[in-house]
């Protein structure tokens, strides 16, 4: 089975090499380094959802340090799954 990190590098990799076939077959071969840059050259859902994809990678490699609510989402959706937190305090208890 793979691991959290394998996985967020797949998915990476998997949005860069996606970025790069859009926004060459968008733009050609004039395609300047900022790609966001480019995308919002154009108009509709396209530029928002690249966006949004950009921010998702950004979140999963930001460290829990310098994205205070990274660790908070993820506190919060551990006890959701797994109740850790209150398994725990009830042994204290």
């Amino acid at each position: 089975m793979m691991n959290s990190i394998g996985l967020a590098m797949i998915m990476t990799v998997i949005i860069y090499l996606t970025m790069s076939y859009c926004a060459l077959k968008y733009f050609g071969p004039g395609v300047s380094n900022n790609i966001l840059s480019d995308f919002t050259k154009i108009d509709g859902f396209v530029p928002m959802l690249m966006q949004i994809v950009f921010l998702i990678v950004i979140i999963c490699h930001v460290p829990y340090t310098f994205l205070c609510g990274k660790e908070a989402v993820c506190i919060v959706g551990d006890e959701i799954i797994n109740k850790s937190m209150s398994i725990s305090l009830e042994k204290m208890i």
